[in-house]
């Protein structure tokens, strides 16, 4: 399956070196909550997270970010837990927003690159 797509939610991630579209602002819509799953498992994972955090507060028409603790969880493969590979760090954030859904999926994209 291709990287960012899942069964229920098929949304291609944006291609690299494609312009992300113009910000649509949806002035006539209330603000939405989106739901983003944030994870790192390479290097100070903590800080990689708070990062990416600070820079979804920073996107344009994004209006609140509510993040939930870290949780810590083991690196598993198709046969079970990896012990060998690092932990991962992985939090949840909601984000209310009156981005256009393709465009803040480009931008979320942009972060973690």
């Amino acid at each position: 399956m291709e990287r960012g797509m899942t069964p229920t939610h098929p949304i291609p991630p944006v291609p690299r070196g494609r312009r992300l579209p113009a910000i649509d602002p949806r002035p006539e819509e209330e603000p939405v909550e989106a739901v983003v799953a944030l994870g790192s498992n390479l290097g100070d994972t903590t800080a990689t997270i708070e990062d990416a955090v600070q820079a979804i507060r920073r996107l344009p028409l994004v209006d609140d970010v509510r993040v939930s603790r870290i949780f810590r969880t083991v690196a598993v493969r198709l046969d079970g837990p990896d012990p060998e590979a690092p932990e991962f760090a992985n939090a949840v954030a909601i984000v209310t927003t009156r981005l256009a859904p393709q465009v803040l999926l480009g931008m979320l994209h942009a972060i973690e690159e």
